[in-house]
């Protein structure tokens, strides 16, 4: 049993998804701007499309985390 939880634990736990997030920010900004200057390939509708699943995928996974920590808490309480 975790005879711990404390906020190091939740700021592990969701620091990945964050920078997750932020790389996949980025990305959509970076292929957005291209399009938007008028580089219409499909490399950069991949590119944007790609980075909406990124930050998909990240958001479920500090959704998870999050519930995870609650329920440590839970028990712990």
């Amino acid at each position: 049993m975790i005879s711990t939880v404390g906020p190091n634990v939740s700021a592990g736990l969701l620091s990945a998804p964050a920078q997750g997030m932020k790389r996949g920010l980025n990305e959509a900004n970076g292929a957005a701007q291209k399009i938007a200057e008028g580089a219409i390939t499909p490399d950069n509708f991949t590119a944007l499309i790609q980075a909406g699943i990124e930050i998909k995928a990240n958001r479920a996974v500090a959704i998870t985390a999050d519930e995870m920590i609650g329920t440590l808490l839970d028990r712990k309480a």
